[in-house]
Order: C-alpha cells, then sequence, then structure tokens
C-alpha cells in the first residue's frame, strides 16, 4: 500500500512539474510604456501643483528621453505607444519641417523609438492633408480602425497592427472618439466617416485573435467612455491604453476583465503597464503613471541640439514681450475663471458686442505672474477660431444663460466663459435649475429687446445647439482669429490682472 501511494504521488508531482515547466515556458513579460495628449509639449513646463518657489520643471522630450532608456536598461521587453493628440498647443505645431506642420514633432517621436501611434482628434486641426504628410514622416505604424473617408477607405494607413516581442504576439488596434463631430470645427470634418467603436473592434479581434497573445485597444475617447467601451467588449481584448480626457491613471482600472490605462496630457508623465501573459491572457500585471521631473536628466547630445535649434526659432518669433501680468491667470472648465473672463472681455471689446462668450475647451493653458509674450497667448488660445457675431432676443439670451448655467450646475460640458452677462441661478431639482438673476451690462435683461452677442466659429457654427441651445440670426465673420484678436489688445493695454467677478454663480 505505501508502495502504490508513494508511486501516486511521484506521478502526481512528475505531472506538476511538467505543467509548471510548460507554464512558465509558455508565459511572457511586456511592458506597455504610453503616453497621450502631449500637444506639442517638447519643453518642459512649471509643475504648477507643487508649493515652491520656482516650480519645479516636468515633461518635454528631453525628460522623456532620459526615462524610456531608464526604463528599456532595466526592462528586457517593451512597447512604446502614443495615443494621439500630438498636435495643437505650441507653435511647434505650426511650424513646418520636411514638409509637414509639426513634423518635427514626428521627427522626435522618430528619435525616441515610438512603435505605434492612433489619431487623436486635434491632429484634423491643421489639415486632413497634413496629417497624410505627418504619417509619411513616421517610422513607425499610425493606426485607426473606426475612423474612413466617405469613399470607403480607412483615412489612417492601417486599422491594426501585430508586433512581435521577444515571442509575443501583440495586436493593438486604433480607435478614434465617436464624438469626433462634436470636437471638430465645422470646416474640419469634410469626407470622413466615424463607425462604431465596440462593433469594429470585436469584428478585427474575430480576424485576429489566433495570430495574437494579447490583444491592445489603442484608444482615443476619453477614460469614461474607454470604461463604457470596455463593458461592450469581448472579453478577448486585453488592455484600453487610452488618451482624449488628460486623465491621470495612477493605478490601472480594471472593467468587464479589461484594463483601461492614460498618463495625463502634455508629456508630463510616462505611463507603464507591466504584464505576465500565458495562456492568452493577462496572468499578473503592475501599472503606474513615471513623472518626468527634468532636474534628475542627463540629456542626449543630438536630441537637444535639435531641441535647443527649434526652441531658438520659436522664441525669435513669438518670445517678445508684450505686457505685464499682475496676477495668476487660472482656466476652468465648469466655472467662472479669471482667465475665461479675461478672453470674453477681449472678445467683446474688440467687437462693441453687448455680450461675449467663449467655450472654456478652447482655453488651453493657465499662467503664474509675469511677462506675458506673444507665444503666450498663442499657446493661451492655439486654435484658429474666428471669431464672428450674431443677434438674438433677449428671450433667446436668457435660454442662452439657462442652458450655460446648467451645464455649469451639473458639469454636463465646458461652460461658455461670458462677458457682459450675470448670471445667477440655483438648482431645483435633477437637472434643474432657476435663473435668480439675469443682467445684460448690468441692466436687467428685456425678452424683447435685440442683443448683439459675439464667439467663436466652433461656439456659433459648429456647436451651436450644445453651448447656447439657441438659433441666432445675422450672423457674421469679424475676420480675425481669437488669438490674434487678445494679442493686440492685451498689447494695448500693457498690464492685465483679471478677477472672478460672479459673472456664473450658483446662489442658495
Amino acid at each position: 500500500m505505501k508502495s502504490k501511494r508513494f508511486s501516486v504521488i511521484v506521478s502526481i508531482l512528475l505531472i506538476a512539474s511538467i505543467w509548471y515547466s510548460v507554464s512558465s515556458a509558455d508565459s511572457n513579460k511586456i511592458t506597455i510604456l504610453h503616453t497621450n495628449d502631449m500637444h506639442g509639449a517638447f519643453l518642459p513646463s512649471p509643475a504648477t501643483w507643487v508649493d515652491a518657489t520656482p516650480k519645479p520643471l516636468i515633461g518635454g522630450f528631453l525628460a522623456l528621453e532620459h526615462y524610456l532608456k531608464l526604463e528599456r536598461t532595466q526592462i528586457p521587453n517593451t512597447l512604446l505607444l502614443d495615443a494621439g493628440d500630438l498636435m495643437t498647443g505650441n507653435e511647434i505645431c505650426n511650424i513646418e519641417y520636411r514638409g509637414a506642420k509639426g513634423g518635427a514633432l514626428i521627427e522626435m517621436m522618430n528619435t525616441l523609438g515610438y512603435e505605434g501611434m492612433t489619431l487623436g482628434n486635434h491632429e484634423f486641426d491643421v489639415s486632413q492633408e497634413n496629417i497624410l504628410k505627418l504619417i509619411e514622416l513616421s517610422e513607425f505604424p499610425v493606426y485607426s480602425a473606426n475612423l474612413y473617408k466617405t469613399n470607403g477607405q480607412l483615412f489612417a494607413p492601417k486599422a491594426y497592427y501585430i508586433y512581435e516581442k521577444q515571442g509575443l504576439r501583440i495586436g493593438v488596434i486604433g480607435i478614434i472618439t465617436e464624438q469626433l463631430f462634436d470636437v471638430l470645427n465645422f470646416n474640419k470634418r469634410e469626407n470622413l466617416v466615424v463607425k462604431p467603436n465596440a462593433e469594429t473592434i470585436n469584428e478585427i479581434a474575430d480576424e485576429i485573435d489566433d495570430e495574437t497573445d494579447l490583444i491592445v485597444i489603442l484608444s482615443h475617447c476619453g477614460a469614461d467612455e474607454d470604461s463604457a467601451l470596455a463593458e461592450k467588449l469581448d472579453r478577448r481584448i486585453d488592455v484600453i491604453v487610452g488618451g482624449h480626457s488628460h486623465t491621470r491613471i495612477e493605478k490601472a482600472r480594471e472593467v468587464n476583465h479589461i484594463l483601461i490605462v492614460q498618463a495625463g496630457s502634455k508629456c508630463r508623465y510616462l505611463g507603464k503597464l507591466d504584464l505576465t501573459v500565458a495562456g492568452d491572457t493577462i496572468q499578473t500585471f503592475t501599472s503606474e503613471l513615471v513623472p518626468l521631473w527634468v532636474d534628475a536628466i542627463t540629456p542626449e547630445p543630438k536630441l537637444e541640439t535639435h531641441i535647443r535649434a527649434l526652441e531658438q526659432q520659436i522664441d525669435a518669433k513669438f518670445g517678445r514681450v508684450i505686457a505685464q501680468l499682475k496676477t495668476d491667470l487660472k482656466q476652468s472648465h465648469h466655472n467662472e475663471s479669471n482667465l475665461g473672463n479675461y478672453v470674453a472681455d477681449c472678445m467683446r471689446e474688440y467687437t462693441g458686442a453687448d455680450f461675449a462668450g467663449i467655450n472654456s475647451g478652447g482655453i488651453r493653458k493657465s499662467m503664474p505672474a509675469g511677462v506675458i509674450k506673444i507665444i503666450d497667448i498663442r499657446e493661451i488660445l492655439p486654435f484658429d477660431n474666428a471669431v464672428w457675431t450674431f443677434k438674438v432676443t433677449g428671450e433667446q439670451l436668457l435660454r442662452f444663460m439657462e442652458n450655460n448655467a446648467r451645464a455649469s450646475a451639473f458639469e454636463e460640458h465646458g461652460i461658455v466663459q461670458i462677458s457682459g452677462l450675470t448670471t445667477h441661478y440655483r438648482k431645483i431639482g435633477a437637472n434643474q435649475i432657476e435663473i435668480t438673476k439675469a443682467l445684460v451690462n448690468g441692466e436687467p435683461l428685456q425678452p424683447e429687446k435685440i442683443y448683439t452677442g459675439a464667439t467663436v466659429d466652433f461656439v456659433l457654427i459648429a456647436n451651436c445647439d450644445k453651448y447656447l441651445g439657441i438659433k441666432p440670426a445675422d450672423l457674421y465673420d469679424s475676420g480675425i482669429v481669437i488669438s490674434d484678436m487678445v494679442l493686440q489688445i492685451t498689447e494695448q493695454k500693457g498690464k492685465i490682472a483679471p478677477k472672478i467677478e460672479g459673472r456664473l454663480k450658483e446662489v442658495q
């Protein structure tokens, strides 16, 4: 009996040993390094959230190269991906390099060893033709599975790409937000079709599942949309590497057994997702965001020389001081901000309108007190949005004020930062507000009166229902883009110190 038991135990141990050996042999490790929404931030910027004077510098491509080198030295198997919105936010995006505006950014990404990228909405800010030129310059695949031309062709060269990394086969599928047309100006949408994400991804998963050990979605949809998407996806999908919402996901979220990561914005962090893969599934994972602190880096001479030359070129054109800023300029998405007040005030002053407003998303940079240079205005207002005027009745204007107050109260979307209007409101129920004060230039709003408003074409033409909630009349293009207008007025003033004044305010 003892002999039989011993034989059985030996057999079990032998089987376990064989299973463990096969399992160990079949397991692979991969680290996905990822960025998103860099918005041309090839230079470092002050870490404004740090309580120190001066603020420490963070980010930029020299810091990114340094930390990438550290990770690659320590980790044998990596894949470097970017989830889109490389463009818009710095004048480098408007400098032509090798035939493409923003081409210098692609050249630096080539140097950094990027291996894949999906398209973001801000890649379209220059033109569709410019995107194709950027793709031609890239030494890595650019893919987007759900973005098509109206003739039925994919807009990007590929829908997905399969990588082989030390025996591990990784399929990466690119997608862009289904709400693309909500964030593109009307003249950038021509001949584009956006297909449903979940359906597109599941179809491709059917196609590539047998050829891959890991399926990754490289998504420019935003963290909330990614979570909703994960609920609809086949469980063969393993990871969503995200962008668009500028979300810092410190530890990977897990939705429907799918890991979701995102690395903030403006090249301040490097995302890092460590995976152990076996049997076509993720066995273990860890994730983190690596802050790209500049004080710890040793720059590589080749990239540093290239960056300094670009920096000097930009400074020569846009580095002139035009005014003094007496207080910090701060942006806000859902509430009144002193920066939003200033931009809207400039618009009202320039056009002579009764009131003016700009969407909060059109304002892209806060800045500390000090000198204001041309480049600061260009980075605060990087979009070439034209300033328009229009006519509304007082009754329509009140509906806009209600729409804007509701957006603030319930964070439905970014508010319109306003000038010439005072809107006080209180919440009276689920998604319900009551206007308690409605003034136009300090006077009670008159329902029958005709008022002149001013805003940008992105609000008035492309997203009127969303931001205004009304149909204005007598639309007129002033012939100037918002950044040039604010630049002119700021230089004339010489000193500015805008304040928050209670223009849009919740009361009890």
